[in-house]
């Protein structure tokens, strides 16, 4: 049922999760001659069009999140799963951090630039915060589901 506000969540969580997994996270800058890099969830690109797939695991991690979403949101007649799933994404979401901090840090030391973070980088955050407020709601509906069985 799209008309509830916790299925507008979980879309919103989706599409902040997919504008992640396409934009640039990070970029690196050389400290001495060469040339700069973007860092995606997927791949290092330099202005050369040579591509790196160092950092994969980010991209992997994005798709799971973003494709436990979508089952979520078509959920709408189990809502004690989709609660559940709902921590799943978040915790999908929290791993995504310190898997992004490890990668752009251990790239910035190997080749020795200077590491820039993307604003891009804050959207899963954006993504965990949508993804419990549409817990709330659905929270809240079974809670009123049950009251109105108790009242039958």
């Amino acid at each position: 049922m799209i008309q509830r506000k916790q299925t507008i969540f979980l879309i919103l969580a989706f599409l902040v999760i997919m504008g992640c997994q396409c934009m640039p996270i990070a970029y690196f800058f050389p400290e001495g001659m060469g040339v700069d890099t973007e860092m995606y969830n997927c791949v290092l690109i330099d202005p050369l069009a040579r591509l790196r797939y160092t950092c994969w695991p980010l991209s992997l991690i994005l798709v799971l999140a973003a494709t436990v979403t979508f089952i979520d949101i078509f959920l709408y007649k189990k809502r004690p799963l989709q609660a559940k799933l709902c921590w799943v994404i978040v915790g999908l979401l929290v791993v995504w951090y310190p898997t992004y901090y490890y990668y752009a840090n251990t790239l910035a030391e190997t080749y020795k630039c200077q590491l820039e973070y993307s604003w891009s980088a804050c959207l899963p955050a954006l993504a965990i915060i949508f993804t419990l407020l549409a817990r709330n709601g659905i929270i809240a509906d079974e809670k009123l589901v049950r009251s109105m069985d108790r009242i039958r």
